[in-house]
């Protein structure tokens, strides 16, 4: 004969089953913030990789110094936001979320004779309280969670439209002034074709001079002096 009444002991079962489907459900939740900011990251990375690709190649790029200096500011505004967002990423993959807080040592007076001959209500009510202490504390870690990871979303935002800025300084630059983007070509073409003409030129001139020889030129002058 159970020391609980039924109400009690039906109340232990389905307030600890239900308690327990709470805790899986914020386990489930901390695993989509988890890939969520695993997103965040691998794309950081790999834009932070083209961001320094594209540091090698600022140097020769065509443009000013104004312009030159402005896509510097804006690559620096991605660069920094980039790495932030990626920061706060990693940040919110910090918190750890548990399924139970059962400690070791109550788990090991199960098999005690004490913890087999107790009421079955008394051990699932040690279950229940385990199991609401395990959601409180995975709500706190997803809270946290959650935090950052909004936090990560605004700058990795931020750090895109950074890309778009200087992707179209970068295209109304060129379309503005397309000379200095093809004039270093335009330029090599010429003086190639320059070095063309000469080459030729001189290979003329060196053919007319070996066409008189000089036995045409002691007949000339016997001619003449005739």
């Amino acid at each position: 004969m159970s020391a609980y009444t039924d109400r009690v002991i039906s109340n232990v079962a389905f307030l600890g089953d239900r308690a327990r489907e709470l805790a899986d459900q914020e386990v489930d939740r901390a695993r989509s913030l988890d890939t969520k900011a695993g997103a965040i990251v691998a794309g950081s990375v790999a834009l932070v990789g083209a961001s320094v690709a594209f540091v090698t190649r600022l140097a020769d790029l065509d443009g000013g110094t104004g312009a030159k200096t402005l896509w510097a500011v804006e690559l620096f505004f991605v660069l920094a936001g980039l790495l932030i967002a990626g920061g706060f990423a990693v940040w919110a993959l910090a918190p750890r979320v548990i399924r139970s807080t059962v400690a070791f040592h109550e788990i090991a007076t199960w098999e005690t004779p004490r913890a087999l001959e107790a009421d079955s209500t008394f051990n699932q009510g040690k279950l229940l309280r385990a199991a609401i202490h395990s959601v409180g504390l995975s709500r706190s870690a997803n809270k946290l969670k959650a935090e950052r990871l909004r936090w990560s979303s605004w700058v990795f935002a931020g750090a895109l439209i950074s890309i778009s800025v200087l992707t179209i300084s970068v295209a109304v630059h060129a379309a503005a002034y397309p000379d200095e983007s093809t004039g270093s070509i335009s330029n090599d073409k010429k003086k190639l074709h320059r070095s063309r003409q000469d080459t030729e030129r001189g290979g003329t001139r060196r053919i007319r001079r070996a066409d008189v020889s000089p036995s045409r030129l002691r007949y000339g002058a016997s001619r003449g002096t005739r």
